[in-house]
């Protein structure tokens, strides 16, 4: 009797064990509902994104290999389902210098790589089965348009000293001898947006590593906050980090998860799963790109998974820590990690944006807090942005500068001798009367020694009650 108790109880415990690794191997496969999938900060939120021939599907692409590195999986799941196609490249990629140096000892101008990754992108949206009709190449300047986007939203355009260039210059531009300015760059986006009228768009996510692909979504969703009646259902992607997709190699049995470079990010994603035959399709596609593949081959391979991942919103709310990239990540990119928390507080009549600090900032350091609010009803390129300066000077003493999109001076106050410390706090009112038209606003801070740029955050979407930029006031805690 002890002997078949012994062998029974065995059995159970065998048979609980079994049954566990089963419903942990079913709690990460996609599934044709969401899914929760634990990890470290949060359990992820996973949905399936579906195609129908009534789908007009629009890609945003930063760079020429964007498109296929993030998309090609939703690129063949659309043509599968006959939803009509359009890829927009924002730049092409003319400013890759790991390129340029690999393709030493031939020499080639960055004009010239331009044109090369051109024809790559080309080759592979055709390997996908996506046409030349169905590409826009706006010829905006690569590594340029986070700075047109934070400096540039008056007539003056940005110079790319890279290409001599401060308008677009391609032959195969979709519009040529446009000047470089942010006005400019977000009514080519509008453009081809309210022609194609897409009702799905993917485009990078403003917190991406890479200035491009940040500039690259606030321009998009500037665009969309004054276009079309009925928005399309936007999906963000990411593309850049120092430790992601993991392992960083040709892995086409693993699955991608959510970035872990990032705190504070929504739970909700979109998932296209991609079956075999998909996953060899986007592998050649990503070939095509002889100019990356030779510069980064296991990055660009690292991206060909059994799915694809998208971030379902990127709105920020009032009171909740906004998403911020960690301490790790900003070492090794060689960002000095300075801000350890931002949150927005809607505190009666003002919006209240708390700042934390890894460290306090001494003399000469420099915060810039960029407000650039938005409104259905108001075109974005006429609203007033705000670009908002404090600076420690010696003998403890805060200046505060407030700018205008245009780099003129709004205000200007020095509190005297008001701090002998330094300070690793910092909070901003905005009175809300300032944003009673606006249904939101974009924000980032920047930290400054002696004007050079030694820290950033991404940039975030902040949805508003019914509020909004006024008289800015300065505290701090020590």
């Amino acid at each position: 009797m002890t002997t078949l108790y012994n062998s029974r109880s065995s059995n159970i415990f065998y048979l609980a064990v079994i049954i566990t690794i089963i419903l942990l191997f079913l709690l990460i496969i996609p599934r044709n509902n969401s899914i929760l999938i634990p990890s470290q900060q949060h359990s992820w939120l996973f949905s399936p994104i579906n195609f129908s021939s009534q789908d007009r599907v629009m890609i945003i692409s930063p760079h020429p290999d964007d498109a296929a590195l993030a998309t090609a999986g939703v690129i063949q799941k659309a043509e599968k389902a006959g939803a009509d196609i359009k890829v927009v490249y924002i730049t092409c990629g003319d400013h890759n210098t790991e390129a340029m140096i690999k393709n030493l000892p031939i020499p080639i101008t960055s004009e010239k790589l331009g044109t090369i990754r051109h024809q790559e992108a080309e080759r592979a949206m055709r390997e996908l089965g996506v046409k030349r009709a169905q590409l826009v190449f706006l010829g905006f300047p690569d590594f340029g348009t986070l700075k047109i986007w934070t400096d540039h939203w008056n007539s003056k355009p940005y110079f790319a000293a890279i290409t001599l260039h401060n308008k677009t210059f391609y032959t195969f531009s979709y519009k040529r001898s446009i000047p470089f300015t942010a006005s400019n760059e977000l009514k080519l986006l509008e453009q081809v947006i309210s022609d194609f009228k897409p009702t799905k768009i993917f485009y990078p996510a403003p917190s991406d590593l890479n200035p491009d692909h940040r500039a690259t979504g606030l321009f998009v969703e500037s665009a969309l906050n004054n276009l079309l009646p009925v928005k399309p259902i936007q999906y963000l992607y990411f593309v850049h980090a120092p430790d992601w997709p993991t392992p960083k190699e040709l892995f086409p049995e693993g699955r991608l998860l959510p970035p872990n470079y990032i705190y504070n990010l929504p739970r909700q994603w979109g998932v296209v799963s991609l079956n075999s035959s998909e996953e060899k399709s986007k592998e050649l596609a990503i070939a095509q790109h002889k100019s990356q593949v030779r510069a980064k081959p296991s990055f660009m391979k690292a991206f060909v998974r059994t799915d694809e991942l998208f971030l379902l919103s990127s709105k920020n709310k009032i009171g909740e820590p906004l998403p911020l990239w960690n301490k790790r990540t900003s070492e090794k990119l060689k960002i000095i990690p300075a801000i350890s928390q931002v949150v927005v507080d809607d505190n009666n009549q003002f919006l209240t944006v708390r700042i934390k600090l890894y460290k306090e900032i001494k003399a000469f350091n420099q915060i810039n807090l960029f407000i650039y609010p938005y409104s259905s009803q108001t075109s974005f390129s006429l609203i007033p942005k705000y670009r908002f300066v404090l600076t420690q000077e010696l003998g403890g003493r805060i200046k505060t500068v407030l700018f205008n999109g245009k780099g003129q001076i709004l205000s200007e106050k020095i509190e005297q001798d008001r701090f002998s410390q330094g300070v690793n706090q910092w909070e901003v009112h905005i009175a809300k009367r300032y944003l009673t038209h606006y249904s939101g606003f974009f924000s980032a801070i920047e930290v400054e020694l002696a004007h050079l740029r030694i820290s950033e955050t991404p940039w975030w979407n902040i949805q508003l009650p019914h509020t909004a930029i006024a008289d800015i006031d300065l505290e701090k805690n020590e």
